[in-house]
């Protein structure tokens, strides 16, 4: 600021006194970046293509073949959501602008730190909107109206079951990239309105061909897809948890497979507390055909222990391979599964960097992790 300020001759004797303090300020501190301008870039890096892990899901993709970053008309996780919803007995007759979108945000204690609360609902209504292909609709853009109302249903139950199934689903990490398949098509559209003694939640989930977008609940964002199940519970007309929903399970994706894994918790924790068993799967691969052992022990509080003393940091779910060429690989999965909830699936890969993987959490020394692993492998 004072740099800016002109040399004159006035600057010696009897110069203005007010010039002459402002040159005595310390100079300017440099340019901070606006928070907001973070925020922006941050979720930018979506945008970047992350690296699909081997043992991930087998998905038959049928179309186009690209990759999309995941996440486009998400949203705003700089807003505090809509207002606060009053009531859930009756679906909105149009889906609003934004994708997802709610009619407002919950209205029971704490709605912001989970997806849904803990406790039953005391009613559950699934609303469906007519499909529409994403050109001709999202949130922001210059259409007018989202698609109609194309049909809704009470649910019967098990609402205990669709309590467990949703509250543990993980938050989403501002900025965390994903790789999504580029089918195109219709994707329709599912609100899902709880009723609770202390007020409501709606829950927005797309059934899109990617099976890519997030779901929220206008404070709180899941990247868990919860399309399928949504469109199988409204042909239903009852919650369908489990893995009653799944189609197109390939066994190459091996015993420590789940069609849904990642819980509440994974982003401070490579796993989070309260498992009750684990499998313990190796792949070997020689050539193209993966070779699976599995087992179940019933004691592995040693295996944990080391879990939680590996010095982990935010991660995107890729890695690199140190030797791609090599002729031969050995990779393991440990599946931690809970009560209530989709399980945890730690991915260890001495091969890669980094070599430990959980959710939005790594690390990168296997080593203390694979003679363990091996000693349960070998007590069966």
């Amino acid at each position: 600021m004072t740099d800016d300020l002109p040399l004159t001759p006035e600057d010696g004797p009897g110069a203005d006194p007010l010039v002459a303090l402002l040159r005595e300020l310390p100079p300017d501190l440099p340019d901070v970046p606006d928070r907001f301008e973070r925020v922006r870039a941050a979720r930018a890096g979506r945008r970047r293509r992350a690296v699909l892990l081997a043992a991930a899901a087998v998905v038959a993709v049928v179309g186009t073949a690209g990759v999309l970053a995941r996440g486009a008309g998400a949203p705003s996780f700089l807003d505090p959501g809509p207002a606060a919803a009053t009531d859930a007995s009756t679906c909105p007759p149009v889906y609003g602008d934004g994708d997802p979108w709610v009619p407002g945000s919950p209205s029971v204690p704490d709605g912001g730190d989970r997806l849904v609360p803990q406790a039953v609902p005391q009613r559950a209504l699934l609303c469906r909107y007519a499909p529409a292909e994403d050109a001709d609709f999202r949130g922001g853009a210059t259409a007018s109206a989202g698609p109609a109302l194309d049909g809704s249903v009470v649910l019967v139950g098990p609402l205990d079951t669709l309590a467990g199934d949703l509250t543990w689903l993980p938050e989403e990490r501002l900025g965390a990239p994903y790789a999504c398949t580029a089918i195109g098509g219709p994707t329709t559209r599912f609100l899902l309105g709880l009723t609770y003694p202390d007020g409501v939640v709606w829950v927005a989930g797309n059934e899109d061909p990617n099976s890519c977008d997030r779901s929220w609940n206008g404070r709180f964002a899941t990247g868990t897809n919860l399309g399928r199940q949504l469109a199988a519970t409204f042909d239903a007309k009852t919650w369908v948890g489990g893995q009653a929903w799944v189609v197109g399970y390939s066994a190459e994706a091996g015993p420590c497979w789940s069609p849904r894994s990642g819980r509440l918790g994974q982003g401070r924790d490579l796993v989070p507390a309260g498992a009750t068993s684990l499998r313990v799967c190796r792949q070997d691969v020689a050539g193209t055909t993966p070779t699976w052992t599995s087992v179940e022990p019933a004691e592995y509080h040693r295996l944990h222990g080391l879990l939680d003393d590996q010095r982990t940091s935010p991660g995107d779910s890729s890695c690199s391979m140190l030797d791609p060429d090599a002729p031969a690989r050995t990779t393991y999965e440990l599946r931690f599964d809970y009560p209530a909830g989709p399980p945890v699936v730690v991915r260890v890969d001495p091969s890669c960097r980094p070599a430990v993987m959980s959710g939005d959490r790594e690390a990168d020394d296997a080593g203390p992790l694979v003679p363990e692993i091996e000693r349960l492998l070998a007590a069966g």
